[in-house]
């Protein structure tokens, strides 16, 4: 909670002993986030690694956002740019978000993540044209592009933020 300052449901995070930030909310049908400010939003490469110990889906996902507008990351207000693991299609993509209105910008391979154990290293890189460029690793199998873009939508960010949807 310190050193950056985060804010959120920060009794939904736990840090494991391997000093990784870790979900800790057993609640069904949930959604939670945490989140710290962040100005980083141009000529910006953001890189994390996330384990999914659970088949992602449509009601089973994560969210990372790279730049957002307010702190509460589930806010249908909310604007910036956020990668997201899992949903319908199984998949690693960039999405934009726009006051409600939520856009793929950048399509994942369908059915990456159909597995209960995904460790997955994620790369964005956003150079000074506004060309943003996603990259993923799947279990030590070797980096792979997913796509790229040009958007020059949101070229500020207030915050950076992490968002669970969980059904079970």
């Amino acid at each position: 909670t310190n050193n950056p300052a985060w804010v959120g449901g920060t009794t939904d995070w736990i840090v494991n002993p391997a000093f990784q930030l870790q979900s800790n909310n057993s609640v069904a049908n949930s959604t939670y986030y945490l989140s710290t400010q962040s100005n980083l939003a141009t000529t910006a490469q953001w890189e994390f690694f996330c384990k999914l110990s659970f088949n992602p889906s449509s009601t089973n996902y994560i969210d990372v956002y790279l730049t957002a507008s307010t702190s509460d990351v589930t806010q249908a207000g909310t604007t910036g740019y956020f990668v997201r693991m899992g949903g319908t299609d199984d998949e690693i993509s960039l999405f934009r978000k726009d006051n409600g209105t939520i856009t793929k910008i950048i399509d994942g391979t369908n059915g990456i993540l159909n597995s209960s154990n995904n460790d997955i290293k994620i790369k964005v890189v956003r150079d000074a044209a506004n060309q943003w460029v996603l990259t993923r690793d799947i279990n030590a199998t070797g980096q792979v592009t997913e796509g790229n873009i040009t958007d020059a939508t949101y070229l500020s960010s207030a915050f950076f933020g992490i968002l669970v949807k969980q059904s079970t």
